[in-house]
């Protein structure tokens, strides 16, 4: 990770609500932005309590974006951050290729992965 990326990461902060869809688009588009070398798999790390709020919220609509993103050979893992983590939805959304899924309950179980 570049100085640039983690400056962006430090500027991010709770407005309130939960919009997975633009979340996972933002980052399919700085993946296929950045020319994708087909002999290589790519790997979103999402980390979410996934209790969406806003823009697609429902598990159907989100595995479709999810599926979408696999086709390109970008792979995503969920990391479920909370003690309300949706295991739920993202066991759902997490059902296409290359796709996994951890949930973390305290620091130690972060430090893990």
């Amino acid at each position: 990770m570049c100085i640039r990326d983690r400056f962006q990461i430090q500027q991010i902060d709770a407005r309130g609500g939960t919009n997975m869809e633009i979340g996972f688009n933002q980052a399919v588009e700085m993946l296929t932005a950045s020319e994708i070398n087909p002999e290589y798999e790519h790997r979103i790390f999402f980390l979410t309590d996934a209790m969406p709020n806003q823009g697609t919220s429902d598990s159907g609509g989100l595995l479709s974006l999810n599926k979408a993103a696999a086709q390109q050979k970008i792979y995503t893992t969920f990391f479920g951050v909370g003690l309300d983590f949706n295991v739920s939805l993202i066991e759902t959304i997490s059902k296409t290729t290359g796709c996994c899924y951890y949930s973390i309950h305290n620091e130690k179980d972060f430090k893990l992965y």
